[in-house]
């Protein structure tokens, strides 16, 4: 059998979904810091581990870190737990 046609029967089989794969449907959720409990669905700002600031959206939460005059803090969204993704390696 030539390269071009393993090639091409390889492809095939990706694009049909042939290959197994192993789904895993309920995983452990890793658990927030400490900090962020009761911040889900807010943006944050945190600074050497604490919360330094907290609001709504990015806009208010960049308005309220100039207000204050933070610099150096991590801007993150805290998801709800509901809103959760998958990774995966593979």
């Amino acid at each position: 059998m030539r390269l071009w046609q393993k090639l091409t029967r390889s492809l095939r089989a990706i694009f049909r979904g042939t290959y197994s794969r192993q789904v895993v449907d309920k995983l452990t959720p890793v658990p927030y810091p400490q900090e962020l409990y009761g911040l889900e669905g807010k943006w944050v700002a945190v600074r050497d581990g604490k919360v330094v600031a907290a609001a709504e959206t990015s806009r208010q939460l960049v308005a309220r870190m100039r207000e204050q005059h933070i610099v150096g803090a991590r801007v993150q969204y805290v998801a709800p737990p509901e809103d959760g993704y998958k990774v995966g390696l593979g």
